[in-house]
Order: C-alpha cells, then structure tokens, then sequence
C-alpha cells in the first residue's frame, strides 16, 4: 500500500533551502566565490558564482530520499540558458538528494 503525505509549504521551503545550501557549500569548496542567491530574474531562485574559469548561474532542484529530483523541461533549460547569458555566465542545474535530516545523500 502507497500512502501519500502532501508536504506544506514551509516543509518545501526547508527543502529547497537545504539543497541550495549544500550547494553554496560545494561551490565555496571548489574554489567559487561571491556566491549570491539570485531571487530578482525571471523564473525560479537560483545561485550565481564566480569561479576562476567561468561564472556560472545554477539551479538546484532538491528532493528527499527515496526520492529524486524533477527533472527540468526542456522550456526550463532554454529559459535558464538565456537567463544566464544575459549576466555573461553558463548555466547549471544541481540537481540534489538529502534525507530527513537535511544530510547531503547525492
């Protein structure tokens, strides 16, 4: 038997945050700084960061085991891409699990 458990938003909000955060982490570790949330560009929040090859724009889609990330469409990476053009960067998607806890899975 599968029962679902609709999550609210706060529990999403907490989710999100855990997952940029652990991302922040990673690119403040492999030599990225002035690692900025960019919450004002069109479409969802995403992280920009100067790194010493390229400055990059990237968003994270989180979910938590036994669950995987959603997948972005196709009008989601065109939109990405050109947002990330606009401000002379590449752009990313991190996609990341955490349990429970928030622990980093993958």
């Amino acid at each position: 038997m599968v029962k679902l458990t609709k999550m609210s938003n706060s529990e999403t909000s907490n989710m999100t945050t855990a997952g940029e955060e652990h991302v922040e982490k990673w690119l403040s570790g492999n030599g990225y700084n002035s690692i900025v949330k960019d919450t004002a560009g069109p479409g969802p929040e995403a992280i920009e960061a100067n790194g010493t090859i390229e400055n990059i724009l990237v968003i994270v889609k989180t979910a938590v085991t036994p669950n995987q990330p959603i997948e972005i469409t196709r009008a989601q990476q065109n939109a990405i891409k050109t947002r990330a053009e606009q401000s002379a960067r590449k752009a990313y998607v991190a996609y990341v699990v955490i349990d429970a806890n928030k622990n980093l899975v993958s």
